[in-house]
C-alpha cells in the first residue's frame, strides 16, 4: 500500500490540548473530519479522475467552540445527523443543510471518541458516562448520566483522572469503559 493523494488539514492551536482530528467515512465516502480549527469537513476523492482529495463542504463550528478548544470527536447518528465533543465539554449536533448547529454543555471534558447506535449517543467525560438523544423539539439531551470511579493514576509526573477510554457498546445494552481508577 502506498499513499496516492493527501491534503493538509488546519493547524490546532499551539496551546491546544488536543491530538489531532478525528474522522469517520459517510455515506457519499466522504471523510468527514473534526478539524483543528474547529470546522467539520467532508474531503471527497477528486471528480476529475486525479488521485486527489478536495473540501466537499465545510461546516463552522467556531461560534459554539471557543478558541483553544478543539474537536475530540465527531460521528453520525443512525439518522445521518452529525455529532460533535469539544475537549471542554460541548456536544452538539449539526444543521447540514441550514449551517449552525444545536449545542449542549455538558460543562466536564471529554478526551475521548463517543459510540452510537440506534438508541443515542453515548460518551465519557472527566466524571460520568452520558446517553443523549434528540429531544421532542430536535435538541440534543440528556437520557441519562452515571458517574464512575475516576481513580487517580500518575503518569509521567501528571495526575490523570477519567476514563481511559471512550464507551464501547455491548451485547445485552451494557456500555463498557476502562477503568483508569484499577488500571
Amino acid at each position: 500500500m502506498r499513499p496516492v493523494a493527501s491534503k493538509d488539514l488546519p493547524d490546532l492551536p499551539e496551546d491546544s490540548t488536543c491530538d489531532g482530528e478525528s474522522l469517520y467515512l459517510d455515506d457519499a465516502e466522504r471523510a468527514v473530519v473534526g478539524a483543528g480549527d474547529r470546522q467539520v469537513l467532508a474531503v471527497r476523492t477528486s471528480h476529475e479522475g486525479e488521485p486527489d482529495l478536495e473540501t466537499d463542504a465545510t461546516w463552522d463550528l467556531k461560534p459554539y467552540v471557543a478558541y483553544g478548544d478543539c474537536l475530540v470527536s465527531v460521528a453520525p447518528d443512525w439518522s445521518g445527523r452529525i455529532w460533535w465533543a469539544s475537549y471542554e465539554g460541548k456536544v452538539g449536533m449539526l444543521d447540514t443543510v441550514e449551517g449552525g448547529a444545536k449545542v449542549l454543555e455538558l460543562d466536564e471534558r471529554i478526551t475521548q471518541p463517543f459510540s452510537v447506535d440506534e438508541s443515542g449517543v453515548f460518551l465519557t467525560t472527566e466524571k460520568a458516562v452520558y446517553r443523549l438523544v434528540v429531544d421532542a423539539g430536535g435538541s440534543a439531551a440528556i437520557s441519562w448520566r452515571t458517574e464512575y470511579d475516576r481513580g487517580v493514576e500518575v503518569k509521567s509526573g501528571q495526575t490523570v483522572q477519567g476514563s481511559g477510554s471512550g464507551p464501547v457498546l455491548v451485547d445485552g445494552n451494557l456500555v463498557a469503559i476502562a477503568d483508569n481508577a484499577e488500571p
